[in-house]
């Protein structure tokens, strides 16, 4: 929208009255609003002229920088820093809110009031006031944010604010791809952590003081596309914990990761305490997680005892992790416990972001509630919680984890998979696992009914005795304690005639009752109002017709009442009423087979959750209660990556050609990760250890793996391993594979019965697996008549294909042509699918699988925040600067013009984080521009390696037009560049910047030269003058008008002066005072008007010293 959304909102804004603001209307630029302002300071009452700037109008009005300032002659000097503030508070508001702002703060209020204010009890910390508090712990800040950034990490800062931010990119974590994919994270995206000191700027040593929970730091870890969030993403954030996630298109939106709340209750509650416990007592993180632990529950053990300091394998970072990842910046220091003056140098940012980092890398080893080491022996792909009951509990109740919703909305055929597993296993017996600790009240099954199965018998559940329908806290079923009653479906009143009736004391309004009036005739009533003996119940509500699953067979009252005639029947109130964790295995195994019986179609479900009206009800207010949180253990509980590859519409399936692989037909294809996320890595480094000694071209290949249905949901909790015998154990201990299809699938379909999911859109009958192997067959326990490998790291699952009954067509289920490039594989130990014994076909991967993660170099810069920082980090860029066809130019970037012989100007001591913000942001256009045309057509080159300020350019012009006198001198000169100094001031860009040229001399005005160059090396040119300068002017166009005045022959064409040569070391450079004092004079010959900042840049440069020769 940009500009359209802009001008209306302008065209509101003129009609609209804003205290102390006046005169709103469109400025002479694109993107400007004028305005008057009324500013009070020092009790003196000033109307200065003002204009609001949004600089890109493309971002308006999320994620827009916004620059304000004065255009009246007589604007206070003390207004100069207000605005300031004021346009960082601007940042992505809309035309109204900013001047809102600007009326809030030309009065001196506390605080500029902010469109999106929050009632926090911190909240007005945030404000320009804050600046000389922080000014108090400048050197510290600096310290500590200057440590974070020799550590790898990038730094954020909030002018005037208490927030700073440390980000790391994805990419530069070592997490694999497939643990990225199972945790939603893209490698260039950001891991962000957010630090806001509540009081005062909170160091290390400072929160040694005592093991209290909040310290005065508040912390928050997030998701971003950039290394800094918007300043509103960040306070919101901060003040409620939570991310607005409505803006999904914004740059600097800040996004929740996937295990955000867990992460951030452990940051802001149990990282102080841990810390102050490792510090004091010389702990490693798991010695002093476990003493935090210990404490916690009750345990009085000392800090001496052994169990906290015999931890060599402190659970840390992970196989093969990066060194950014790995580092203990704390650890430095511990010798063994921690001095007071070791303290004062530790940073407590980077402390945080390498515990959090410790825990958001290395999260399918802790609990996802107590923080715990989980003690898996199976290194699962995503986190879940302990063993322990309670943290299954707190972890259903606090809803970390993934949500039931955003699941079938995104990938519900997945889920269908997981619930047909569940139902599967729990069906046959083999389901070991159980949802205890959730307290799930289930019904009791009627023996006499329902009759207990062994494990090798298969339960049918009967239709007639199927519920599904809306229900919330109470439900009743069938149950050990039946209530005898009367409804009147005339006057739709329950009367209770059993006693006693205490059973339903709780039963309060808005709660389901289900009713069995005989004749397998049910109903389902919600209360409307409760004063026992006599519950009155609403109609006017269809709850069966919410789902359309096969099994619904009960009224809702309305159609009781339409069907059966306003009559009172006696009936009994059916009650769930057990409590499952006490039930035996075997009757917690039927139940589950019950409970899911009752649970309707993914794609019914999904069906409901994109009607209009039930987003904010969702699934947790329509099922019944048990059966929404057996549905959520089955989502939560699920340790494994599975990605749907086909496409399945309208029950008929059909092969993505980018994806499908060749040789297997009729199955619906799913990738399929298991295993921790250094689990890839370990077997990459087993795949290129083997090749080193077995020297096979292909260091892998592909093998089935079949398992009974009743198997699949433990292997996506449990992984493949030996440890249960299925199938007996002949050939040995291991992993059993084929390289024959119909060889594993003999195994997967060996026990196939009736057992599926009667609501299951799929179907699913059976599964087979394949896996990509390390190829060192003779380290194998066994290659004939199937490989058997017992060594699981040899071993990465990639692709689940699965058998489905229920699609109407799965005969578009298969390439239609082999794929263009397929992955190369070893003949002799090559994979087959289940057609005609066609050799399968892997499509061959966009990068090769095995080869190190990408690594993605950052386009943005934080030298804004740098800047601040002691000492001073150069600027980082990338190498390919330029696009350079030598048959096109003789330019070479750095040859004529050595960077030892000219000077690099430091920060000026004028720079401000505003102007610094908008010369950072033409640095990154201008480079976008020099990377993206060919240096022949664009016809000059910046260096990034030579910006050390952004205050400071230096620009080489060259490949001039060859008939030019000035292209034949400098041939003559042996130099191929004019090299140009551009620098700028405070005021940037409301003022023009100074441009000279540094070198080679050209022949003077007066002596028959040209190229609008003075005798000094100025140029001499309206536009960067306050006469011609417009603050909308782009720097590429700036450059672009700097070459055609070098190339004008009018009135004259430039020349050089006579006797430069770069092989004698003859080339003259220009003296910068001498150029200072042409460009003065220029202006005054010509009328131009010199800009307020000229005098400050001139000191500024001069202060750094001659030029190097």
């Amino acid at each position: 929208m940009g500009r359209k959304e802009f001008m209306r909102d302008l065209k509101d804004a003129t009609e609209e009255e804003f205290p102390d603001i006046s005169n709103v209307h469109r400025g002479e630029d694109d993107g400007a609003v004028a305005c008057t302002s009324a500013f009070t300071v020092d009790g003196s009452t000033t109307s200065v002229d003002l204009v609001l700037l949004v600089l890109d109008l493309s971002l308006y009005p999320d994620n827009h920088d916004c620059l304000i300032y004065a255009t009246s002659d007589d604007a206070p000097p003390e207004l100069l820093e207000i605005l300031e503030a004021t346009s960082q508070a601007c940042e992505g508001l809309s035309v109204h809110e900013m001047l809102i702002q600007l009326s809030a703060v030309s009065r001196e209020r506390e605080r500029p009031v902010q469109a999106d204010d929050y009632d926090s009890d911190d909240g007005a910390f945030f404000g320009p006031e804050n600046s000389s508090l922080l000014e108090a712990h400048k050197d510290r800040i600096q310290a500590d944010l200057q440590a974070c950034k020799l550590a790898g990490f990038r730094i954020g800062l909030y002018p005037n604010t208490p927030l700073f931010c440390i980000s790391i990119r994805v990419s530069k974590l070592g997490i694999s791809s497939e643990a990225q994919e199972a945790w939603n994270l893209n490698p260039q995206q950001y891991i962000v952590c957010l630090l806001h000191h509540t009081d005062s700027y909170v160091p290390f040593d400072r929160l040694l003081q005592s093991d209290v929970i909040n310290p005065g730091v508040q912390i928050f870890v997030g998701l971003c596309n950039t290394y800094k969030p918007a300043l509103a993403q960040a306070r919101l954030a901060i003040d409620t914990g939570c991310t607005d996630n409505t803006d999904t298109d914004s740059k600097s939106q800040l996004r929740p990761l996937f295990i955000g709340e867990s992460l951030n209750n452990l940051m802001n509650r149990q990282f102080p305490p841990i810390v102050f416990a490792r510090a004091r007592y010389g702990l490693s993180w798991s010695a002093a997680e476990l003493y935090y632990n210990d404490r916690q529950n009750g345990l009085v053990n000392k800090h001496t005892d052994p169990k906290y300091h015999n931890d060599p394998d402190d659970t840390g970072s992970g196989h093969a992790s990066p060194s950014l990842v790995s580092a203990d910046h704390l650890a430095e220091h511990l010798s063994p416990t921690l001095s007071s003056t070791a303290a004062k140098v530790i940073s407590l940012p980077l402390v945080a972001m390498q515990f959090a980092l410790r825990h958001l890398v290395n999260c399918t080893k802790f609990c996802l509630v107590c923080h715990c080491p989980t003690g898996d022996t199976f290194e699962a792909l995503k986190p879940y919680v302990c063993s322990n009951p309670l943290c299954l509990f707190q972890y259903m109740a606090l809803g970390f984890g993934p949500t039931v919703q955003w699941e079938i909305l995104t990938q519900p055929y997945v889920v269908d998979l997981l619930v047909s597993f569940a139902y599967h296993a729990a069906a046959r017996g083999s389901l070991n696992h159980f949802p205890t600790g959730m307290g799930l009240n289930v019904p009791h099954l009627d023996e006499r009914k329902y009759p207990l199965r062994s494990p090798s018998e298969s339960p049918q559940p009967s239709s007639n005795n199927i519920l599904i329908g809306p229900s919330t806290d109470f439900l009743s079923y069938i149950g050990t304690g039946k209530i005898d009653a009367s409804i009147s479906l005339e006057t739709k009143v329950l009367t209770i005639s059993s006693e006693p009736n205490d059973k339903l004391e709780h039963v309060k309004k808005g709660d389901f009752l289900l009713l069995d009036i005989g004749d397998d005739r049910r109903i389902l009533c919600q209360v409307e109002c409760a004063s026992l003996p006599e519950l009155k119940f609403v109609d006017e509500r269809d709850f069966a017709s919410l789902f359309s699953s096969p099994l619904v067979s009960t009224m809702s009252l309305d159609e009781a009442r339409r069907t059966l005639g306003l009559h009172t029947f006696d009936c009994e109130v059916l009650l769930w009423d057990s409590d499952f964790d006490s039930l035996p295995d075997i009757q917690k195994r039927q139940t589950i087979v019950y409970l899911l019986g009752m649970l309707p179609s993914v794609l019914d479900m999904q069906r409901y959750l994109n009607t209009e009206g039930t987003k904010n009800t969702g699934l947790a207010k329509t099922l019944p209660k048990p059966v929404y949180d057996l549905l959520r253990w089955i989502i939560a509980s699920n340790r494994s990556c599975i990605v749907l590859d086909d496409i399945i519409e309208k029950m008929e399936a059909r092969a993505d050609e980018r994806k499908r692989l060749d040789g297997i037909d009729g199955l619906l294809q799913f990738r399929f990760a298991q295993g921790a996320p250094d689990k890839e890595q370990r077997f990459v480094d087993a795949v290129r250890e083997r090749q080193k000694i077995t020297k096979n071209k292909v260091p892998t290949f592909y093998a089935w793996h079949g398992s009974p249905l009743h198997n699949w949901h433990s292997i996506l909790r449990e992984g493949l391993n030996f440890n249960r015998v299925v199938h007996g154990r002949t050939w040995g201990d291991g992993v059993y594979m084929a390289l024959d299809f119909h060889t594993s699938n003999s195994y997967s379909s060996k026990y196939q019965s009736l057992d599926i999911w009667p609501q299951s859109t799929l179907g699913v009958k059976a599964v087979v697996s394949l896996q990509e192997v390390v190829n060192s067959p003779k380290d194998f326990v066994s290659l004939h008549p199937c490989y058997v490998i017992n060594q699981t790291d040899w071993v990465q699952t990639r692709y689940l294909f699965v058998q489905c009954i229920k699609l109407v067509d799965t005969q578009g289920l298969k390439r239609k042509r082999e794929p263009d490039a397929v992955k190369e594989q070893d003949p002799d130990r090559q994979a087959k699918g289940n057609t005609q014994n066609k050799k399968l076909l892997l499509p061959a991967p966009e990068h090769d699988e095995n080869s190190d993660p990408l690594v993605y170099e950052s386009d943005e810069s934080d030298d804004e925040e740098i800047s601040l920082l002691k000492p001073r980090v150069p600027f980082n860029a990338k190498e390919d600067h330029c696009l350079l066809d030598p048959t096109q130019t003789d330019f070479i970037p750095g040859v004529s013009h050595p960077p030892s012989t000219f000077r690099l100007l430091g920060p000026p001591p004028y720079a401000t984080s505003a102007s610094t913000r908008v010369l950072l942001s033409d640095l990154k256009a201008t480079y976008k521009v020099q990377k993206s045309a060919q240096q022949h057509t664009l016809g000059w080159y910046m260096d990034p390696e030579l910006i050390q300020t952004p205050y400071q350019w230096l620009v080489e012009m060259h490949t001039f037009d060859e008939n030019l006198p000035l292209a034949r001198d400098l041939k003559d000169a042996g130099l191929t560049s004019v090299l140009i100094e551009i620098n700028f001031s405070e005021s940037h860009p409301v003022a023009p910047p100074f441009v000279r040229v540094v070198r080679p001399k050209f022949l003077p005005f007066i002596m028959g030269g040209g190229g609008h160059v003075t005798q000094g090396g100025a140029m001499c040119m309206e536009l960067l003058t306050s006469s011609g300068w417009s603050p909308v002017t782009s720097m590429e166009s700036v450059l672009l008008q700097i070459r055609l005045a070098l190339s004008s022959v009018e009135p004259h064409p430039a020349r050089l002066e006579l006797g430069q040569n770069a092989a004698r070391k003859t080339v003259r450079s220009y003296d910068a005072t001498a150029a200072y004092a042409a460009y003065v004079r220029v202006c005054g010959q010509h009328g131009w008007r010199v800009h307020e900042g000229f005098q400050k840049i001139s000191q500024w440069a001069l202060q750094n010293g001659p030029v190097q020769e």
